[in-house]
């Protein structure tokens, strides 16, 4: 599939031969003119590409113009549509900016150039004379776009594929990407002024399409699905939960059928048909999704038996007339739903894995958490993972095993949830933080310094890109490692290439950091966007981390190294500082926030939802306090959530 990409000063050579391909010598832009356009703040300069440079544009910003500087076609694409489709790029990025107009200049005696952009909605407004040269005169032509405008709730819709067939869904109210030109394209990382439709072939875990919606949520886009719809489908008795809420409509509308078992399609929240039900906009509602299929079975009544996302390559044969005609209708909207969950009452429960070898909070922790929830009147019970199915006997649920976006911990946390009780680690927060390529991207988004960092992906050139950013030793980083695992030092290019390959065998991306080494890391725990307690944690005695996973350890080694609670009045400004602005980027739950402070400088190196809390160790200053201050915001939450609900019955 083609894709449209920023140009770097790499591309010079190519930009120039397409420019002298393209226009007479007095027209064409020289290397110079080129080379500023790539590097000013106010030009960008786009390229389109498949296995070659199809095309290019470049586009100059003014305050409430956008400017088409160039445009131009190898002559080979000529008259395959190239030309309208950069031309569309051009307003895309502009009405992504605010900016109503687009303006250009065209040889006056060009009149098939002329009437083409005006085929396009270009008006001629001006006649410049002696524009290119004595008696070489040119038109300016001006087209006024609609903006996207965030507080008009109007956002750009947006296909993210890789399908050549998802074409069929092209029309005058969206724009078709590829899901590099998402990923790697600094227009979709500047604003929040989009909605994002992943129509992926794959939403598998850690696929590019489980990335690109990711990466959405961490830009502020709205997307279809997200990862936490992604998540649902594979919980049964999570869809079952969601599904109660349409049970009336369900039930009547497949009442007559005889069947025992019955599947239900939709494109884009409509039927295959075409048509839009009661039915399909409920369920659509429900797991939000482009291209989704829901089974139900027949028992005393309809319930929802397994849901699954589809690609575009795993849809029936549609007509293509009936497929234009969904796409037209469905991205027409001005508006589109926000499914929204029930507030629940029930009591406290506390997730533990009584196997776990390093879970995140010892025994006396714990029995002190279970201390404090009876001091503020809640009855306090250690449920396992077993205990899934009785989730909303609780009024909140604190989830004290590790956790992770592909196990039972993410499942109970979504489904108690749903269930409306308190969570902490709510499911949201387990999903970014999980993830350090979101966390990579919200920070950046967000402003705050993190060690020099680059995304390698599977079957690109990325690491030769990647010595020329950094320099050995270089840190890499599977996406959603924990506790130091999957995270690793490289010394040269062969370790480099040996240690991306076998980590892109489980992931599409691996992170690549600079390392920076220090004593120890500060470690500052955070809930509610407040600051619990202060640690330094010193690296492990003969290694570089805080953990050493190595199979043996030496005489001079250690698993851990040792740790040490401060007064919060005793950590520098800057430390707290970071860590609450960062905390404030991923939610209000509770996080270990870690840091490293050299030589003044701050830098945020990841944050961690479900932190350690061991007595003896992060209690060490405040005791007792310490959990009580989390049951107690625990509890605040749930005396909230009944205040609004007796607001409403009211």
């Amino acid at each position: 599939m083609e894709n449209i990409r920023l140009a770097t000063l790499q591309d010079l050579p190519e930009l120039l031969k397409l420019e002298k391909d393209s226009f007479t010598k007095d027209k064409a832009a020289a290397r110079r003119s080129l080379r500023l356009s790539i590097s000013s703040r106010h030009q960008e300069v786009y390229i389109l590409e498949s296995d070659s440079m199809i095309g290019s544009i470049v586009i100059q910003f003014y305050k409430y113009t956008a400017r088409l500087y160039s445009i131009a076609v190898a002559d080979e694409y000529r008259g395959q549509g190239y030309g309208k489709r950069l031309l569309k790029y051009c307003e895309n990025v502009a009405r992504s900016r605010g900016i109503s107009t687009v303006s250009l200049e065209v040889d006056a005696n060009d009149l098939s150039l002329t009437g083409w952009y005006e085929r396009q909605g270009y008006t001629v407004r001006k006649k410049l004379d002696d524009y290119y040269g004595k008696n070489k005169h040119a038109f300016r032509m001006l087209k006024t776009i609609d903006t996207v405008k965030k507080k008009s709730g109007r956002l750009q819709n947006i296909i993210v594929s890789d399908d050549p067939s998802i074409a069929v869904y092209d029309n005058d109210y969206v724009e078709i990407i590829s899901s590099e030109e998402y990923i790697y394209n600094v227009r979709f990382q500047k604003t929040s002024n989009f909605r994002i439709f992943n129509m992926s072939d794959s939403y598998r875990y850690q696929s590019k399409g489980y990335y690109v919606s990711l990466l959405a949520s961490a830009r502020d886009h709205r997307v279809i699905p997200s990862v936490a719809t992604m998540q649902d489908v594979t919980s049964v008795p999570l869809m079952n939960c969601f599904a109660d809420e349409y049970n009336t409509i369900l039930n009547d509308e497949l009442r007559q059928l005889e069947k025992d078992t019955v599947e239900y399609t939709l494109v884009l929240g409509h039927e295959l048909n075409g048509q839009s039900t009661k039915l399909s906009r409920h369920l659509y509602k429900l797991f939000e999704a482009p291209f989704v299929t829901f089974r139900f079975r027949k028992g005393d009544k309809w319930l929802l038996e397994k849901v699954e996302l589809l690609s575009i390559k795993d849809l029936p044969m549609i007509p293509e007339q009936t497929v234009r005609k969904i796409a037209k209708s469905f991205f027409a909207q001005k508006k589109f739903n926000r499914s929204k969950l029930k507030n629940y009452e029930y009591d406290l429960a506390i997730l533990v894995n009584p196997d776990e070898e390093n879970p995140p909070s010892n025994k006396k922790a714990l029995d002190r958490f279970k201390k404090m929830g009876e001091k503020n009147g809640f009855f306090v019970e250690f449920i396992t993972k077993d205990s899934m199915n009785r989730i909303n006997e609780f009024d909140a649920l604190l989830i004290r095993e590790t956790t992770a976006v592909n196990d039972h911990t993410y499942q109970i946390s979504r489904f108690a949830y749903a269930e409306g009780l308190v969570v902490v680690d709510d499911p949201w927060s387990i999903l970014k933080c999980c993830n350090k390529f979101y966390l990579m991207e919200r920070m950046m988004r967000a402003k705050i310094l993190m060690p020099k960092s680059m995304v390698i992906a599977r079957g690109e050139e990325s690491t030769k890109k990647l010595t020329k950013v950094m320099d050995f030793p270089i840190v890499l980083k599977q996406p959603d490692s924990a506790f130091s695992l999957g995270v690793h030092k490289v010394k040269n290019m062969e370790e480099l290439e040996l240690k991306c390959a076998e980590l892109l065998k489980s992931s599409e991306f691996v992170i690549a950091q600079e390392y920076l080494p220090s004593e120890y890391d500060w470690r500052i725990g955070v809930m509610n966007n407040e600051v619990l307690y202060a640690c330094r944690y010193y690296m492990a005695t003969g290694h570089w981390q805080i953990y050493n996973w190595s199979k043996e350890l030496t005489e001079n080694s250690e698993f851990s190294g040792n740790s040490e609670t401060l007064d919060i009045g005793d950590v520098p400004a800057i430390v707290i500082e970071t860590a609450l602005k960062a905390a404030s980027y991923i939610g209000d739950g509770l996080y270990g926030v870690d840091l490293k402070l050299i030589d003044g400088v701050c830098y945020l190196i990841e944050i961690n939802d479900n932190p350690s809390i061991d007595s003896g160790i992060e209690d060490a200053v405040l005791g007792d306090v310490l959990y009580d201050r989390i049951i107690r915001i625990m509890k605040d939450r749930i005396t909230q959530a009944r205040n609004i609900n007796k607001y409403i019955e009211l």
